[in-house]
C-alpha cells in the first residue's frame, strides 16, 4: 500500500469516526446520559462502565472521541 493509499485510508477513517462521536453526542444529549459517567477518566471508579443504559451510552461517548482524537492526529502524521 502507498503512502498516499494509506494516508486516504486514515483520514476517510478519521471522517466517519467524527461523524459518528458527532451522532454520539447527540444520543448523549437526547438521553440525558451525560452524568452516566461523573468521573474522568474512570466510570464510577472502574475503568468500564456499570450496566446502565445511561453510563454504557456516556462510556461509548467517550471511546469513541479517544479514538477519534488517536485517528485525527494520525491523519496529521501521515
Amino acid at each position: 500500500m502507498t503512502a498516499v493509499a494509506l494516508s486516504r485510508r486514515v483520514f476517510l477513517l478519521a471522517a466517519i469516526f467524527a461523524y459518528l462521536q458527532i451522532a454520539l453526542g447527540g444520543v448523549v444529549r437526547v438521553t440525558g446520559s451525560g452524568l452516566g459517567c461523573p468521573d474522568w477518566p474512570l466510570c464510577h471508579g472502574r475503568p468500564y462502565p456499570p450496566a446502565d443504559l445511561n453510563a454504557i451510552i456516556e462510556y461509548s461517548h467517550r471511546t469513541v472521541g479517544a479514538i477519534t482524537g488517536v485517528l485525527i492526529i494520525a491523519t496529521v502524521v501521515a
